[in-house]
């Protein structure tokens, strides 16, 4: 079985660049890493190599494909040159500072700032999503359509977009007629705006404290369509309670999931659903605040955004219960 390789490998509040990575070469004391290839353990030493900051990395070999790998391979830090700024881009990607700001920080391009925060953002889907159990609230969220940064299209916010002129009244650059007006480019295909350009819909379940985010497409949902996501979301045998409408309760009662429906999302019928509502709508507008920071992101990478929201949130709690933790150590020392 594969073994996950961790994204963060420096303290968390250094910001140091001048510091040399402590990478150092395997002993046979620790275990060997699997296979990042095949995930097969049966893993042996292969040398190693030095690398230019002047670290000595541990190499391997596979025993099962025979291919070779060190301590990076598979990861984002895999190939990687500017090694010291990519440690205080992991730091910056806490804060979702601006893609401008993190070049200037770093002193790199703006290219490989946007390559940087989607490498980090495609390792955090990775990572698995626990489902929440006990008593959960079920709910959704949208997020507008968007061609964000695409220049092959003129669907809402790419680059070639008219939308927006249409927008503000200026039918000028879409001829006469509904094709010409919905057309991308000449003899390219259609873009449906009330149908391709439906905003995404996202799933948000929570118990109160932890809590799970899936997109599940623009298409209207079914209870056949919903039920996979539900059932990676949800552990077998909680009380659902559902917030918004759609097809939830055949999907939680095809699932054997208990379910009852709250008519509104502000009003609790007792303290167990005012608690559950009231997290579901920290959550909702926790993630519209934090997206509207961005002025829109590109519908193909919701999955990544929407993974970096998840690891923002839980370090800024585990941080919430150290310092907790730290000032109940201090009084009971006292």
């Amino acid at each position: 079985m594969a073994v996950a390789v961790p994204i963060c490998r420096v303290q968390e509040n250094s910001t140091n660049i001048s510091r040399p990575l402590q990478v150092l070469p395997h002993t046979g004391a620790a275990p060997r890493p699997a296979c990042p290839h095949c995930g097969h353990e049966r893993v042996i030493g292969r040398g190693s190599f030095m690398r230019k900051d002047g670290t000595r990395v541990q190499r391997y070999a596979c025993k099962a494909c025979g291919r070779s790998f060190n301590p990076t391979t598979g990861t984002p830090e895999a190939r990687l040159r500017k090694r010291m700024e990519w440690e205080v881009h992991k730091q910056l990607m806490t804060a979702a500072a601006p893609l401008r700001k993190v070049a200037a920080r770093l002193g790199i391009h703006l290219t490989t700032a946007f390559r940087w925060r989607h490498l980090f953002m495609q390792a955090l889907c990775a990572e698995p999503q626990p489902p929440v159990r006990g008593s959960v609230a079920l709910g959704h969220a949208f997020i507008p359509y968007s061609e964000k940064g695409s220049r092959s299209s003129t669907g809402p916010g790419s680059y070639y977009s008219r939308w927006g002129r249409l927008k503000s009244g200026d039918t000028s650059a879409f001829g006469e007629g509904p094709v010409s007006r919905a057309q991308r480019v000449p003899g390219a295909p259609v873009f449906r705006y009330c149908i391709d350009g439906r905003p995404t819909r996202v799933l948000l379940a929570t118990d109160g404290h932890d809590f799970v985010l899936r997109p599940v497409g623009n298409r209207p949902p079914t209870a056949e369509s919903l039920q996979p996501h539900l059932s990676r979301m949800i552990v077998p045998g909680a009380c659902v309670l559902i917030a918004d409408d759609g097809p939830y309760e055949d999907a939680c009662r095809n699932l054997g999931l208990v379910h009852r429906h709250c008519p509104s999302r502000f009003v609790g019928r007792n303290p167990e659903d005012a608690r559950l509502l009231s997290a579901l709508n920290r959550i909702h507008g926790y993630l519209g605040g934090w997206l509207m920071g961005f002025l829109g992101i590109a519908t193909r990478y919701v999955d990544r955004y929407l993974a970096w929201f998840i690891w923002i949130v839980r370090r800024e709690r585990s941080a919430a219960g150290q310092e907790r933790s730290d000032v109940e150590s201090a009084v009971a020392a006292l």
